[in-house]
């Protein structure tokens, strides 16, 4: 936030407090202290300890939701708790046309709280706090250009000049990439749900020390950049997020695919994103479209589909593949994929493609009539299967990533 915002908040926070002669606290939406008084003899320990960390605690901000705080339009009264430390405390949220920007915090011993100047000074705090959000949406469309330059190897080392002197990602000891599979395949129809996946990360903001989330546009591919800090006594460790996110996005309808790499430097952000992009793919045209698979999970998937990624196709596959290129539908790719992908077996194969048995028993016996391939056979379906892969694979905006 600039200088200017900073100083700003700072004054409408102590201008307050003087007022009220007590302490006020804003906190953003997450329970993060962003401007703090002085004191008045009426703090409490979980205040002093918010003051010292300059994050809120998982276990307390999670009692202080649970008053309805994210959905208040009004002050909420929050009871005095002795395990947590909390003093009797009101809060104020702090909204700009029904949307959140933060928390206002008082104390309710000594004086009356006089509650006009308080809603005054909230609606004051919103518009700086709306201000301040533009500003972060500024910074991160300059960071997300510069974290593009990275992974495209777009004058890469100016690219990383530029976020460590700019913006100092000293902090930062992991980065995570996240993305959906590429979107010029075609495998099944699956699109890549940015704002879940996004809100997914936040929720583990509470286990996780996370700094920055980033949007990505990859060559026309959505992407997303999680940022995280060095763990302390309360977080995990970093290299447990993609794990714990997995879980957390496997939770969530009709999310689609999507691919997590592994954790690393903000130099190593171009293998991320092809670590990603490849899991994303595995997970919508082998295993099913709507799972989050992490790229340590693959396994031997990776060298069958990178490591020998031009490896000769069989015969028979060029026949299928001109049988496929000529219904310009794509009927008969998605319904040889969906049948290679249940290993031949036509109820799940039926089910996934909302067709009745006899008509994917039709569909079948004219793709083997036409093409010559055996499409009973479980071997000749395995081989066509990983050819016809490798082929979406080559054709997809991730060929340029998997050049070493």
């Amino acid at each position: 936030m600039p200088s200017s915002l900073v100083d700003t908040v700072q004054h409408f926070v102590d201008d307050l407090a003087q007022t009220l002669r007590k302490s006020v606290a804003l906190d953003d939406p997450h329970g993060n202290l962003i401007a703090v008084s002085r004191y008045f003899g009426d703090e409490d320990d979980y205040r002093t300890y918010v003051l010292q960390h300059r994050r809120a605690r998982r276990d307390v901000q999670g009692y202080l939701v649970s008053f309805g705080l994210t959905e208040a339009t009004g002050p909420v009264r929050i009871p005095a708790n002795e395990q947590f430390g909390l003093a009797e405390r009101l809060c104020y949220p702090v909204r700009r046309d029904d949307e959140l920007f933060g928390f206002l915090w008082l104390f309710t011993s000594g004086r009356a709280v006089n509650d006009e100047a308080v809603r005054s000074t909230c609606e004051e705090l919103a518009e700086v706090l709306f201000e301040r959000r533009a500003h972060v949406q500024r910074r991160q469309g300059s960071m997300a250009t510069l974290y593009t330059d990275v992974i495209e190897r777009n004058r890469p080392e100016t690219a990383l000049a530029a976020l460590h002197t700019r913006y100092n990602l000293s902090s930062l000891d992991a980065f995570t990439v996240i993305t959906g599979p590429p979107c010029d395949i075609g495998v099944t129809d699956t699109r890549f749900d940015a704002e879940s996946v996004e809100t997914g990360v936040w929720r583990l903001r509470r286990v996780f020390l996370i700094e920055e989330v980033c949007r990505l546009d990859i060559a026309g591919q959505p992407a997303l950049l999680v940022g995280i800090s060095r763990p302390d006594a309360e977080y995990r460790d970093p290299a447990e997020f993609p794990h714990a996110l997995a879980g957390e996005l496997r939770t969530v309808d009709g999310l689609g695919a999507a691919g997590l790499s592994s954790v690393g430097r903000v130099e190593d952000l171009r293998d991320l994103y092809t670590q990603a992009g490849i899991a994303a793919f595995c997970a919508d045209a082998l295993l099913t479209a709507d799972l989050a698979v992490q790229w340590d999970e693959l396994g031997f998937l990776v060298d069958m589909f990178v490591e020998h990624m031009d490896r000769p196709a069989p015969a028979a596959f060029d026949r299928l593949m001109a049988l496929v290129e000529s219904d310009t539908s794509g009927g008969t790719q998605r319904t040889l994929l969906a049948y290679l992908r249940h290993s031949g077996d036509t109820p799940s194969t039926a089910n996934e493609l909302f067709i009745h048995r006899s008509t994917l028993y039709y569909r079948i016996s004219q793709i083997s009539e036409k093409s010559g391939v055996d499409l009973t056979h479980g071997p000749t379906r395995t081989v066509l299967h990983t050819a016809l892969l490798r082929r979406a694979l080559r054709q997809s905006s991730l060929r340029p990533f998997l050049q070493p």
